[in-house]
Order: structure tokens, then C-alpha cells, then sequence
């Protein structure tokens, strides 16, 4: 073939080889995202499809897509097995970063679980057009106060911080961990504030609940002819949302304080790395 033809189709071939190279490593290093946003809760409550998701996480990596493939060799270098392994591994870690980083959002449902279980309704649950689970109405109201509070307070450039930290602690290419990484005293404080915090802030409304029911059974023991098992429901969902309009202005607070640990994570994260 006559040099001067093939000349031009030379010149692309190093076009075409960073092209493979960068779909390659955006393949790679949005799995990791994927993971996160399949089982976060402000993202499960907005019902998007899988495709929109792995949207939102090719935008999360393309701003360090130039960094990542410096990092990660050619796709010539990977067999099939080696790079099923890698997405699986990453695929596992941002879900299981993604429990991590959704568990304030859990406590803060856990406490309205806690109060409608003690107004007695909680044996009547809704079921959530967008999770197809079914919940409470307390716990659906203050998961959505959380999640609209976490926007408010730019809980999306946290979230994003502590994905890009995570490549650091624990790199693509590597498929275990470093051993500080593996510190389950973090993971067991975490659990033990979200206990904490769900006992401590549902403790009034479900202390309140209690005495209208140690009320109603003094009032059952004064005048039997009342039916108490149909007063009962109905006086404490009537005290119940008294109340809570006024423990709102104090709860949202308290959400903000939950959701506030997740500001400390990028810090922490920086703290243990290798």
C-alpha cells in the first residue's frame, strides 16, 4: 500500500487507543457510584431508573477521568476475569459505602417508625410509590425532611467529596484494602449513634403517647361504659399531631445535627489513609 495513503489512517490509531482508553476507565470508576447510588436513600426516593443513575455517576467521575486513567493501565493489559472482578469488587464496596453513608438517613426513619408504633398505627402501613416498601406515615414524613435538608444544606458536594477520598484509601487497582481501612470501630460508632439518636429523639413523643395510654386506663377503671380500644387510636393521633407541629421546630434541628456527621466523613477519611 502507498505510504502516503496509510498515512492518515496512522494517525488515528493513537486517537482511537486513548478513546478505548478513556471509556475504559470511565467503565471502571463509575462502578463504584453505581453502587452507591443503588441503595442511598435520596436516591431510591426519587424513583429514578438504573439508567438515569449511571448517568449521575459517569458525571460524578468524569471530573477526575484524566487523573484515573494515569492510574489504570491499558485495557489490552486486563483479561475478561480480571476486569469482572474489579467492577464486581467495585460495585461491592459503594454499596457497602453507600449503607455507610445512608445510615443517618435510617435512624431518622427508624425514629418515626418508633413513634407511629406507639400510637398504634403502625400496623397499617403505607406503601411508598417510589421504594415499593411499605412504611409508616411519621417515617415517610421526616425521611422526606431529611433528604430535602441534605440538598439544603449541599449535602451533594459532601457526598461527592467522600467518593473522590475513597479512591485514595482504597484505589481501583487494589483488591484489598489497607488494614487501617478495616477499622470496624468507626463502623460500630456509627450503629451505635444511630441507636442512640433514634432512642433519644423519639424518648418525648413515645414517653407522651404512653402517659395518654396510662390515661385512658385510669379512665377505663372510673367509667367502664367507655369503649376504650375505639377512643384510644383516635385521642392519640389527635395529641400526637398537636405535638409533633410543636417538636418539629426542635426535630429539624436534631436532623440537621444526624445529618451533620456525614460533613465529618471526608476529615475522617483523610484521617486513615495509607
Amino acid at each position: 500500500m502507498d505510504p502516503s495513503v496509510s498515512q492518515p489512517f496512522q494517525d488515528i490509531v493513537p486517537f482511537q487507543s486513548f478513546i478505548k482508553h478513556f471509556l475504559f476507565t470511565i467503565a471502571i470508576t463509575a462502578a463504584r457510584p453505581s453502587g452507591i447510588l443503588l441503595v442511598i436513600p435520596i436516591f431510591l426516593r426519587a424513583s429514578l431508573p438504573n439508567l438515569v443513575k449511571i448517568v449521575i455517576a459517569i458525571a460524578f467521575v468524569l471530573p477526575i477521568a484524566q487523573i484515573m486513567m494515569v492510574k489504570l493501565p491499558q485495557i489490552s493489559t486486563f483479561t475478561v476475569a480480571q476486569m469482572v472482578a474489579i467492577l464486581s469488587k467495585e460495585l461491592f464496596f459503594g454499596v457497602v459505602l453507600g449503607l455507610f453513608l445512608g445510615m443517618p438517613f435510617f435512624s431518622i426513619q427508624a425514629v418515626g417508625e418508633m413513634m407511629d408504633n406507639q400510637r398504634g398505627i403502625s400496623s397499617l402501613p403505607i406503601e411508598e410509590p417510589a421504594t415499593q416498601q411499605s412504611a409508616s406515615s411519621t417515617a415517610i414524613l421526616l425521611s422526606v425532611a431529611s433528604i430535602a435538608s441534605f440538598f439544603m444544606f449541599n449535602g451533594m458536594r459532601t457526598l461527592i467529596e467522600i467518593l473522590y477520598e475513597s479512591y485514595t484509601i482504597w484505589p481501583i487497582m487494589d483488591f484489598i484494602p489497607d488494614y487501617k481501612f478495616l477499622n470496624l470501630e468507626i463502623i460500630f460508632s456509627m450503629m451505635d449513634r444511630m441507636m442512640r439518636y433514634m432512642l433519644v429523639i423519639s424518648a418525648p413523643p413515645v414517653i407522651l403517647l404512653f402517659v395518654v395510654d396510662l390515661a385512658l386506663l385510669l379512665l377505663a377503671r372510673a367509667a367502664p361504659s367507655f369503649n376504650i380500644p375505639d377512643l384510644s387510636p383516635s385521642l392519640k393521633s389527635v395529641v400526637f399531631i398537636i405535638f409533633i407541629i410543636i417538636y418539629l421546630v426542635f426535630l429539624l434541628d436534631h436532623i440537621n445535627d444526624e445529618l451533620g456527621t456525614l460533613l465529618g466523613i471526608p476529615n475522617m477519611l483523610r484521617a486513615i489513609q495509607p
